[in-house]
């Protein structure tokens, strides 16, 4: 699964011109499965969107993905793609 989000979440240090990027979490569920949590870096801005490829197993038919993030923000998702590994 390809994901392509957006994050820009600093932490304020005090210092204007050297803040702390934080990456964000995200936990992901295939159907009933076991939450995976990943982390997505830091994009240098909110309309900046980067890919990140994320293994899941799907069953044949149809799936349920969910993206949560009980404790915090999660990135902000622009679009999922789904493709199957070759090789």
């Amino acid at each position: 699964m390809a994901v392509r989000y957006a994050n820009n979440e600093r932490r304020d240090n005090g210092h204007a011109y050297n803040t702390d990027i934080v990456s964000r979490g995200a936990d992901i569920t295939v159907g009933q499965g076991k939450p995976r949590r990943v982390m997505f870096k830091n994009t240098w801005g909110w309309d900046d969107y980067w890919t990140l490829a994320v293994p899941v197993d799907l069953a044949k038919g149809a799936n349920t993905v969910t993206f949560a993030n009980p404790g915090a923000y999660a990135p902000n998702l622009d679009r999922i793609d789904l493709a199957p590994v070759i090789g």
